[in-house]
């Protein structure tokens, strides 16, 4: 009786050992867990993730300066282009007041010579003498621009390639007429009304409509028509 007092008793402890066994390891397990998941938040703190961080932030800042460097060429470019057409604005100001410097006896002059010419060019093309002495008067400057010295070309009639800032050569004074008369046929612009020419002509190479008007009246070019 006593023996098998003993023995439950050892049997007894045998189980209360293994029910706290089992309660060991569970929390065992459980705390290398835990230890595992500390590691890894102290690995995203690491230094290969701080370099990843860097990297990334070298990238945003290379890429802001790539579009700064954009828009800084973006405004470099305008810029150019408003100093471009300052300067042509320049140009085509002085350009408008040149002929006007000239004295009116070699006004004159200029259309007596040229006259018969215009009035030849009218019974081939069309155009009336008034037209073609005073574009000629306003884009030559009555002889004296660079284009009519060094090109005979007495009305800056523009290259045939479309080059800019290109003029045709002329052999002559005379060719240069024959040209302008050439340059109106191709464009239309014979046998038509004064108004259509002077302002087709002024939108094509760049003359006032108003300057061609005060020229013709001035010098009452319309006689000759």
């Amino acid at each position: 009786m006593r023996n098998w007092k003993k023995n439950q008793e050892k049997l007894i402890k045998i189980i209360s050992g293994g029910f706290w066994l089992k309660i060991i390891i569970i929390f065992a397990v459980g705390f290398v867990f835990m230890q595992k998941d500390i590691n890894f938040q102290v690995d995203l703190k690491s230094p290969l993730n701080n370099d990843v961080q860097q990297v990334e932030q070298r990238t945003k800042e290379a890429e802001t300066s790539k579009v700064k460097d954009e828009l800084s060429d973006s405004k470099v470019s305008g810029g150019l282009s408003s100093l471009a057409s300052f300067a042509g604005a320049i140009f085509q100001s002085n350009h408008k007041n040149n002929w006007k410097k000239i004295d009116e006896d070699k006004v004159n002059a200029f259309v007596h010579r040229f006259v018969a010419v215009c009035q030849n060019e009218q019974k081939r093309f069309g155009i009336n003498p008034s037209i073609i002495l005073a574009v000629a008067i306003y884009q030559s400057e009555v002889a004296t621009s660079q284009q009519s010295k060094s090109h005979h070309n007495f009305f800056n009639i523009p290259c045939q390639s479309g080059t800019a800032d290109c003029y045709q050569y002329y052999e002559s004074a005379w060719a240069s007429f024959r040209g302008f008369s050439l340059y109106c046929q191709a464009h239309q612009l014979t046998n038509t009304s004064t108004d259509k020419i002077i302002k087709s002509l002024s939108k094509k190479l760049d003359i006032p409509v108003k300057e061609i008007q005060f020229i013709i009246e001035k010098y009452e070019l319309e006689q000759f028509d």
